[in-house]
């Protein structure tokens, strides 16, 4: 990755994926704090449904927005429906563990 000034940024986000292939995988750098981010192409928002019910009722209800925020072994999850009718797509982001102060 670079900056806007063609510098290369030493700790940005590590991202995997393929242009042809879901899913895309984004990590955030590895020396500190921060996230894998998943973001998958799916058939339909269906298959959405059917992750979610994957976890068999436990998840809380989403918010305005549609995202499902809850804490999991220490860790923040974000799971979203994206894209669009015509290209639809999840989203699902853990976050680093959290410390109980």
């Amino acid at each position: 990755m670079r900056d806007g000034d063609g510098s290369t940024i030493e700790d940005g986000p590590i991202i995997y994926g393929h242009s042809e292939r879901a899913p895309i995988i984004i990590l955030s750098n590895l020396s500190s704090d921060g996230f894998c981010v998943v973001n998958a192409r799916i058939e339909s928002f269906d298959t959405y449904n059917e992750f979610k019910a994957a976890f068999g009722g436990k998840l809380p209800d989403a918010n305005e927005n549609g995202e499902i925020l809850f804490g999991a072994q220490g860790r923040i999850v974000q799971i979203a429906p994206t894209g669009s009718r015509e290209a639809p797509a999840m989203r699902l982001v853990v976050g680093t563990r959290t410390e109980n102060k």
